[in-house]
């Protein structure tokens, strides 16, 4: 596993780079991870970024403070980190750009996809589904 202070030094200097309005709400914690966040230009949604157990989590916060919408991107070397932080900017560019938006499912709660048409087409008939873009 990767030093939790390494990890958080290399997404902080990422950020600095690539995605510098994250910095301006970010919290470094004792145990050496770090968490930052986004709000949407409608400031009903949130996008976080963490550095906990050596990997790098993005996901989304909702209106309603569910932040249980996230996935995971894990450098197992210190080789990894650029691959690993283009795959999470590449998802978080297309969260930004509108090509993934967010839905809320009656039955799954918030999620993201990238194809509204499938979504759709997979709800149930007791399920009501609400998307939300970035914008």
């Amino acid at each position: 596993m990767l030093d939790q202070v390494l990890v958080s030094t290399v997404l902080r200097k990422y950020l600095q780079d690539h995605h510098p309005a994250f910095l301006t709400d970010a919290t470094e914690h004792a145990n050496g991870s770090m968490d930052c966040s986004l709000k949407s230009p409608s400031r009903h949604f949130s996008i976080w970024i963490g550095t906990y157990n050596s990997e790098y989590t993005l996901g989304l916060e909702s209106p309603d403070g569910d932040s249980g919408c996230h996935t995971h991107f894990t450098p197992y070397t210190e080789r990894d980190f650029p691959h690993v932080l283009e795959n999470m900017s590449a998802l978080l560019n297309d969260i930004m750009s509108g090509k993934v938006i967010f839905y809320h499912s009656t039955l799954q709660g918030y999620t993201w996809t990238s194809d509204m048409d499938d979504t759709l087409k997979k709800k149930r008939p007791d399920e009501e589904i609400m998307f939300f873009s970035w914008k």
